[in-house]
């Protein structure tokens, strides 16, 4: 009876686990999740002039320059940067 058990459970398992890989091929080859929302867009990150720190634009500390927004991770580096 436990074998039997344990058999079941096994089988169980192992068929989870090929829908779970099948449920991730699916919604990679299509770029929709399972419950039909599309699949989040990338963040695209931009660089702080002064220490090389990739950061997301929103919410950081800007000054425009030239036409050009300069994105910042810290006031410190703003200020580095308007010292230049």
């Amino acid at each position: 009876m436990l074998r039997f058990a344990l058999g079941a459970l096994l089988i169980v398992m192992l068929a989870r686990a090929f829908w779970k890989v099948v449920d991730g091929v699916v919604e990679g080859a299509t770029g929709r999740s399972r419950g039909g929302r599309a699949a989040q867009t990338p963040t695209r990150l931009v660089r702080d002039p002064v220490c090389g720190t990739y950061i997301v634009p929103n919410p950081s500390l800007s000054v425009v320059r030239g036409g050009a927004t300069v994105y910042f991770c810290s006031d410190r580096c703003l200020q580095s940067y308007r010292t230049r």
